[in-house]
Protein backbone atom coordinates (compact mmCIF):
# COMPACT_ATOMS: atom_id res chain seq x y z
CA UNK A 1 0.00 0.00 0.00
CA UNK A 2 2.84 2.76 0.83
CA UNK A 3 4.66 1.73 -2.32
CA UNK A 4 1.22 2.41 -3.93
CA UNK A 5 1.07 5.72 -2.86
CA UNK A 6 4.47 6.58 -3.03
CA UNK A 7 3.84 5.99 -6.60
CA UNK A 8 0.81 7.99 -7.34
CA UNK A 9 2.10 10.88 -5.58
CA UNK A 10 5.57 10.41 -8.17
CA UNK A 11 3.12 10.37 -11.15
CA UNK A 12 0.59 13.69 -10.21
CA UNK A 13 1.45 16.69 -12.43
CA UNK A 14 3.39 19.00 -10.80
CA UNK A 15 1.54 22.13 -9.37
CA UNK A 16 2.63 25.49 -10.56
CA UNK A 17 1.96 28.00 -7.45
CA UNK A 18 -0.23 30.92 -7.85
CA UNK A 19 1.48 34.39 -7.14
CA UNK A 20 -1.90 35.41 -5.45
CA UNK A 21 -0.07 38.60 -4.15
CA UNK A 22 0.17 41.25 -7.18
CA UNK A 23 3.97 41.84 -8.30
CA UNK A 24 5.29 45.08 -10.49
CA UNK A 25 6.55 44.43 -13.84
CA UNK A 26 9.82 45.70 -15.04
CA UNK A 27 10.32 49.65 -15.99
CA UNK A 28 10.23 50.89 -19.45
CA UNK A 29 13.23 50.79 -21.23
CA UNK A 30 13.85 54.09 -23.64
CA UNK A 31 16.06 56.63 -25.49
CA UNK A 32 15.55 60.28 -25.35
CA UNK A 33 13.49 59.97 -28.93
CA UNK A 34 11.74 56.56 -29.07
CA UNK A 35 9.73 56.33 -32.54
CA UNK A 36 8.09 52.58 -31.72
CA UNK A 37 7.11 51.65 -28.39
CA UNK A 38 6.58 47.67 -28.18
CA UNK A 39 4.82 46.19 -25.97
CA UNK A 40 4.70 42.76 -24.35
CA UNK A 41 2.01 41.75 -21.72
CA UNK A 42 3.64 40.90 -18.21
CA UNK A 43 7.40 39.98 -17.97
CA UNK A 44 7.95 35.95 -17.48
CA UNK A 45 9.07 34.44 -13.75
CA UNK A 46 12.54 34.30 -15.49
CA UNK A 47 12.28 38.10 -16.58
CA UNK A 48 11.62 39.18 -13.06
CA UNK A 49 13.85 37.32 -11.65
CA UNK A 50 16.59 38.17 -13.97
CA UNK A 51 15.49 42.16 -14.29
CA UNK A 52 15.53 41.70 -18.05
CA UNK A 53 12.72 42.22 -20.83
CA UNK A 54 12.33 38.85 -22.43
CA UNK A 55 14.93 36.95 -20.35
CA UNK A 56 13.77 33.11 -21.37
CA UNK A 57 15.84 32.16 -23.15
CA UNK A 58 13.52 30.28 -25.09
CA UNK A 59 11.34 33.54 -25.89
CA UNK A 60 12.32 34.66 -29.24
CA UNK A 61 12.33 38.17 -28.98
CA UNK A 62 15.97 39.27 -29.45
CA UNK A 63 16.58 36.66 -31.91
CA UNK A 64 13.68 38.66 -34.00
CA UNK A 65 14.75 41.51 -33.54
CA UNK A 66 18.54 40.26 -34.19
CA UNK A 67 16.81 39.42 -38.03
CA UNK A 68 14.79 42.09 -38.38
CA UNK A 69 17.67 44.48 -38.01
CA UNK A 70 20.62 42.73 -39.95
CA UNK A 71 18.20 41.94 -42.77
CA UNK A 72 18.58 45.99 -43.83
CA UNK A 73 21.46 46.38 -46.39
CA UNK A 74 22.84 49.33 -44.40
CA UNK A 75 23.05 47.32 -41.53
CA UNK A 76 25.12 43.88 -41.65
CA UNK A 77 25.06 41.47 -38.97
CA UNK A 78 29.30 41.47 -38.43
CA UNK A 79 29.48 44.89 -38.18
CA UNK A 80 26.28 46.79 -36.70
CA UNK A 81 25.36 44.52 -33.47
CA UNK A 82 29.27 45.36 -32.67
CA UNK A 83 29.84 49.27 -33.19
CA UNK A 84 27.95 50.05 -30.10
CA UNK A 85 28.87 47.00 -28.34
CA UNK A 86 32.78 47.35 -28.37
CA UNK A 87 33.13 43.91 -29.48
CA UNK A 88 35.13 43.26 -32.57
CA UNK A 89 34.36 42.76 -36.27
CA UNK A 90 34.70 39.45 -37.93
CA UNK A 91 33.67 35.93 -38.08
CA UNK A 92 33.07 35.79 -34.49
CA UNK A 93 30.95 38.23 -33.76
CA UNK A 94 28.15 36.67 -31.54
CA UNK A 95 24.51 36.62 -32.24
CA UNK A 96 22.32 39.60 -31.52
CA UNK A 97 20.66 37.50 -28.76
CA UNK A 98 23.96 36.65 -27.65
CA UNK A 99 25.37 40.32 -26.58
CA UNK A 100 24.90 41.42 -23.21
CA UNK A 101 21.79 42.24 -22.27
CA UNK A 102 22.37 46.27 -21.91
CA UNK A 103 23.98 46.29 -25.76
CA UNK A 104 21.06 44.75 -26.91
CA UNK A 105 19.18 47.65 -24.87
CA UNK A 106 21.25 50.23 -26.15
CA UNK A 107 21.32 49.09 -29.66
CA UNK A 108 17.53 49.25 -29.84
CA UNK A 109 17.16 52.75 -28.27
CA UNK A 110 19.63 54.00 -30.53
CA UNK A 111 17.50 52.98 -33.61
CA UNK A 112 14.44 54.67 -31.55
CA UNK A 113 12.84 51.48 -29.79
CA UNK A 114 11.66 51.21 -26.38
CA UNK A 115 10.38 48.41 -24.44
CA UNK A 116 7.68 47.97 -22.22
CA UNK A 117 4.46 45.88 -21.07
CA UNK A 118 0.76 46.68 -21.23
CA UNK A 119 0.52 45.38 -17.95
CA UNK A 120 2.38 46.97 -14.32
CA UNK A 121 1.08 44.12 -11.97
CA UNK A 122 -0.99 41.24 -12.27
CA UNK A 123 -1.35 37.78 -10.56
CA UNK A 124 -0.48 34.58 -12.72
CA UNK A 125 -0.14 31.03 -12.31
CA UNK A 126 3.26 30.37 -13.38
CA UNK A 127 4.30 32.16 -16.69
CA UNK A 128 1.18 31.50 -18.36
CA UNK A 129 -0.34 34.70 -19.70
CA UNK A 130 -3.68 32.74 -19.93
CA UNK A 131 -3.41 32.86 -15.99
CA UNK A 132 -3.23 36.40 -15.54
CA UNK A 133 -5.81 38.21 -13.14
CA UNK A 134 -5.53 41.25 -10.75
CA UNK A 135 -4.19 43.50 -13.20
CA UNK A 136 -3.23 46.99 -13.25
CA UNK A 137 -1.80 48.52 -16.76
CA UNK A 138 1.19 50.67 -17.34
CA UNK A 139 0.01 54.69 -18.16
CA UNK A 140 0.80 53.94 -21.49
CA UNK A 141 -1.04 57.63 -22.36
CA UNK A 142 1.17 59.49 -19.73
CA UNK A 143 4.35 57.64 -21.33
CA UNK A 144 3.07 58.61 -24.97
CA UNK A 145 2.52 62.62 -23.65
CA UNK A 146 5.85 62.44 -22.49
CA UNK A 147 7.46 60.89 -25.39
CA UNK A 148 5.23 62.33 -28.62
CA UNK A 149 8.15 61.19 -30.66
CA UNK A 150 6.60 57.22 -30.86
CA UNK A 151 4.43 56.66 -33.97
CA UNK A 152 4.08 53.30 -33.49
CA UNK A 153 3.19 50.94 -30.78
CA UNK A 154 3.93 47.15 -32.02
CA UNK A 155 2.07 44.71 -29.99
CA UNK A 156 3.62 41.68 -29.10
CA UNK A 157 0.95 38.90 -29.79
CA UNK A 158 -2.37 39.35 -30.31
CA UNK A 159 -4.22 37.43 -27.73
CA UNK A 160 -1.23 38.69 -25.21
CA UNK A 161 -0.26 42.27 -25.35
CA UNK A 162 -3.06 42.71 -27.70
CA UNK A 163 -5.84 41.45 -25.72
CA UNK A 164 -4.85 43.88 -22.56
CA UNK A 165 -3.78 46.69 -24.93
CA UNK A 166 -7.23 46.56 -26.27
CA UNK A 167 -8.79 45.82 -22.74
CA UNK A 168 -7.43 49.31 -21.17
CA UNK A 169 -6.55 51.00 -24.22
CA UNK A 170 -9.39 50.34 -26.82
CA UNK A 171 -9.50 54.36 -27.88
CA UNK A 172 -5.65 53.63 -28.94
CA UNK A 173 -6.08 50.25 -30.22
CA UNK A 174 -7.41 50.93 -33.84
CA UNK A 175 -4.64 50.09 -36.53
CA UNK A 176 -4.13 53.83 -37.48
CA UNK A 177 -5.40 56.37 -34.07
CA UNK A 178 -6.48 59.59 -36.38
CA UNK A 179 -6.59 61.94 -33.32
CA UNK A 180 -2.70 60.86 -32.71
CA UNK A 181 -1.67 59.63 -35.77
CA UNK A 182 -0.41 55.94 -34.23
CA UNK A 183 0.07 53.20 -35.91
CA UNK A 184 -1.02 49.98 -33.86
CA UNK A 185 1.10 47.04 -35.48
CA UNK A 186 -0.44 43.84 -33.89
CA UNK A 187 2.65 41.69 -34.05
CA UNK A 188 2.86 37.57 -33.96
CA UNK A 189 4.05 36.47 -30.44
CA UNK A 190 7.36 35.67 -29.78
CA UNK A 191 6.69 33.75 -27.11
CA UNK A 192 7.99 29.63 -27.14
CA UNK A 193 4.36 29.03 -26.54
CA UNK A 194 3.48 30.47 -29.85
CA UNK A 195 4.60 28.23 -32.80
CA UNK A 196 1.80 28.69 -35.19
CA UNK A 197 4.25 30.74 -37.28
CA UNK A 198 8.20 29.73 -38.01
CA UNK A 199 10.65 32.22 -36.78
CA UNK A 200 11.64 33.61 -40.35
CA UNK A 201 8.24 34.83 -41.01
CA UNK A 202 7.27 36.08 -37.43
CA UNK A 203 10.71 37.98 -38.54
CA UNK A 204 9.14 39.17 -41.50
CA UNK A 205 6.11 40.44 -40.05
CA UNK A 206 8.36 42.23 -37.67
CA UNK A 207 9.91 43.99 -39.90
CA UNK A 208 7.12 46.03 -39.96
CA UNK A 209 8.48 48.66 -37.46
CA UNK A 210 11.75 48.90 -39.78
CA UNK A 211 10.07 52.32 -41.60
CA UNK A 212 9.51 53.89 -37.74
CA UNK A 213 13.13 53.50 -36.90
CA UNK A 214 15.66 55.56 -36.49
CA UNK A 215 18.30 54.25 -38.76
CA UNK A 216 21.29 56.18 -39.86
CA UNK A 217 21.68 55.71 -43.72
CA UNK A 218 25.30 54.15 -44.27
Amino acid sequence: MAENQTAEKRNRPKQVPVNTNPRSGLESVSGSQPHVLILGSYPSEQSLKHHEYYGNPRNQFWRILGMVFSNRSELSPSSHFSDDSGLSNGSDVPEFQDLPYEDRLHFLTERGVAIWDVLGSCSRKGSSDSSICDTRPNDIRAFLKDNPSIRCIALNGKTGAGHWFKRYFSDLAEPKNEDTGLIILALPSTSPAYAGMSLNDKAEVWRGILPFCAIEKR
